[in-house]
């Protein structure tokens, strides 16, 4: 049996966290046990709050789960890392608290970006404020269940009650835990041991995961099985990166262009604003400096006064993609399946010869840059 958490605040979760012996006047029930709806609809209707961008908007939901999720080398860390730097940069009042779960680098990394987005050193250093963990071992028995020191620190972790919680590389964190990434019930497994629990103490919680393979007409998607979206209780991105990030090392500014693409928003706030498949929700403009120092500009993205025109935009996709059917590119531009000047420019591209295109699967069209393509539209491509 387990204690439901019906009326629980996060408060009284860390009051019995610190304290078992109040645990002795909670009356044990299930999770099945009726949950008292008196209290639900006292509750006000939860809106984004972090990561914050144009006429006070946000992209993260407190007490959520959320994905970001994007092929290696997209800028999925740095996209958290701004969020996290714009929490710690804000007031200190104790209200808020960062946690940087990180399974693919290390402290010396994440501690020089913070730093570069003008995150203080005491700041950083303040485990008040900011705490990293870097695991490389299980949380867990064969049973499932939390075991040893990796457990405690667990617990720990949980009692010092974070706002906003980051978990870098998720594939890899169920690697640990000897659970497989292409499994649902081993993803919904993972969730209950990390990331529910610090959803339930009110964190928001940002996992970051790469993509599979794109098959057929859509985007990519997450790497391996769908629960990993179905689980999620927020939102989830695809990181489309237009320009990938780079360091600064031949003494001119890099910059790098993200696009967050709407894939879930079980909130709805999102939903309401930004319509149709795979919407751009935030651009995120990343500049890195030759003194170490980057800048990040967060805005939405303005289809009528882009820089870059419909044939830009479809050259970078397939750039990033390699190829793709005329529905997987309308999708991946976040264009109504069935838009007409789209699909015209793609055929307008393949008469100039800057795209060639096959039959595929089902009946489908599929684009590929040609030489020319790469020559003509080079410019606006990543940095390598």
């Amino acid at each position: 049996m387990t204690t439901t958490n019906t009326g629980w605040t996060s408060n009284s979760i860390l009051e019995t966290l610190n304290n078992p012996a109040a645990a002795d006047d909670i009356v044990e029930r299930s999770t099945w046990a009726t949950v008292d709806m008196t209290t639900a609809l006292t509750l006000e209707p939860i809106e984004p709050k972090y990561l914050r961008y144009r006429q006070n908007l946000s992209v993260f939901y407190p007490g959520k789960t959320h994905t970001l999720y994007a092929a290696s080398e997209s800028g999925k860390s740095w996209v958290a890392l701004y969020a996290a730097a714009q929490i710690l940069l804000g007031p200190d009042d104790g209200t808020e608290r960062v946690l940087y779960i990180d399974h693919e680098d290390d402290a010396r990394s994440i501690a020089e970006r913070l730093a570069a987005l003008d995150v203080p050193a005491e700041t950083i250093t303040n485990e008040d404020r900011f705490r990293y963990l870097n695991p490389a071992e299980p949380l867990t028995n064969q049973h499932n269940e939390l075991y040893g020191p990796a457990g405690d620190d667990l617990h720990l972790a949980l009692e010092w009650a974070p706002t906003f919680v980051v978990i870098d590389g998720v594939s890899e964190a169920m690697t640990e835990e000897n659970l497989d990434p292409i499994s649902n019930s081993d993803v919904a497994e993972w969730f209950r041991i990390v990331a529910r629990p610090f959803e339930k103490i009110g964190a928001a919680v940002v996992m970051i995961d790469h993509t599979a393979k794109s098959h057929g007409d859509g985007p990519p998607t997450e790497l391996g099985a769908q629960h990993k979206r179905s689980g999620i209780s927020g939102a989830a991105f695809l990181i489309d990166a237009v320009k990938r990030p780079g360091r600064a090392v031949l003494g001119a500014p890099v910059e790098g262009l993200l696009r967050l693409r709407l894939a879930k928003d079980r909130g709805g706030y999102h939903r309401g604003r930004y319509r149709g498949d795979y919407p751009v929700v935030v651009e995120l403009t990343i500049t890195a400096y030759p003194d170490g120092g980057v800048t990040v500009h967060a805005d939405e993205h303005n289809e009528t006064e882009g820089t870059s025109p419909l044939a830009i935009e479809i050259a970078v996709w397939l750039h990033m993609y390699d190829e793709g059917s005329g529905s997987a590119i309308l999708v991946g531009l976040g264009k109504d399946r069935n838009d007409r000047t789209t699909r015209s420019e793609l055929t307008n591209m393949v008469k100039r010869k800057e795209l060639s295109v096959e039959d595929g699967p089902r009946n489908s069209k599929i684009h590929r840059l040609t030489d020319l393509g790469r020559d003509v539209y080079g410019p606006h491509f990543d940095h390598e």
